[in-house]
């Protein structure tokens, strides 16, 4: 949620919502988006919010325009892949009878969520859950024998969980898929409200099966899978998810300690875990928020 402070003097929330109103009737005249759309308008409020925190402006209808596109584009590719396809996907069946334990799985994340009024919490400094949540819901799927992996979108400020499934019997000759990936969500706004790296969480919320978002990403596999069909942005399947695992029940049984000082900035906190490989789940960085901020910026380059 951008603050009042961040708006600049004299600039009222009342004005903030009128300036996304008038663009988003702008792009409604111009036929550039339905009325009716709630899915591209959760989408515009979001992007208008995270250009701001960005670019320390609002966006201008040129910028919106190629937001807009940007999606349009990705719902094309959407459309066009699962017109080829004969039959409804095997993955996403087996993900769809998840949905339930899902969902409960998202709750108890949310439930253990601690926030002070000014949104500050001891486990996760100012940011949210969705990183927690991703990996609560890559952990049930592994454990049902589903390849899964939770992916930071540096272009949403958002992780979501992907389950996927490599094709053995893919052939570029007869142009059938190399593989199935299914993104499996549930949207940030439904439970926390903020941008970038700050948010809030929004009380009294419960999670059922209709949170739960599944789509169809398949149509992007190349761009998340290189030629041997290994994940571009993770070591392995579902490694992220296993050390973490490894690294919380470790601490449970007291194996594995949480100080109260950053290890770089010596700043006193009830530190975060790091890990800088993920192979070695029990080899853990301790860290402040601000410093495992930074620490995770640096990883993704590298990967990139």
């Amino acid at each position: 949620m951008i603050r009042m402070k961040e708006l600049g003097r004299g600039y009222s929330l009342q004005q903030w919502n009128l300036d996304q109103k008038n663009i988003w009737m702008q792009l409604v005249i111009k036929h550039i988006v339905d009325k009716n759309d709630a899915s591209t308008f959760f989408k515009f409020g979001k992007f208008f919010n995270d250009f701001f925190t960005t670019y320390n402006r609002e966006p201008d209808i040129n910028d919106v325009v190629k937001y807009i596109k940007i999606i349009n584009e990705r719902k094309r590719k959407a459309l066009e892949f699962k017109s080829k396809l004969t039959e409804r996907s095997n993955l996403e069946s087996q993900v769809e009878r998840l949905v339930s334990l899902l969902a409960k799985e998202a709750q108890e994340v949310y439930d253990d969520w601690d926030q002070d009024e000014e949104g500050y919490s001891e486990e996760y400094g100012s940011g949210g859950i969705c990183d927690d949540i991703a990996e609560a819901f890559c952990s049930i799927m592994l454990s049902r024998g589903i390849d899964c992996a939770s992916i930071y979108n540096e272009y949403d400020y958002h992780t979501s969980a992907y389950a996927y499934k490599i094709n053995p019997d893919y052939d570029e000759d007869q142009g059938n898929s190399r593989g199935e990936l299914i993104k499996v969500d549930i949207p940030p706004y439904a439970y926390e409200e903020g941008a970038g790296y700050t948010w809030k969480k929004i009380p009294g919320v419960i999670f059922n099966r209709s949170n739960v978002v599944i789509e169809d990403y398949s149509w992007n596999w190349d761009e998340m899978f290189d030629e041997e069909g290994e994940m571009i942005f993770e070591n392995a399947p579902g490694v992220q998810t296993r050390a973490k695992d490894a690294a919380a029940n470790a601490r449970k049984n007291g194996s594995l300690v949480r100080p109260v000082m950053c290890s770089i900035c010596k700043a006193l906190c009830l530190a975060q875990g790091h890990h800088s490989d993920y192979s070695k789940p029990l080899e853990v960085i301790w860290l402040c928020q601000s410093c495992h901020s930074i620490a995770n910026k640096q990883r993704k380059r590298d990967d990139n």
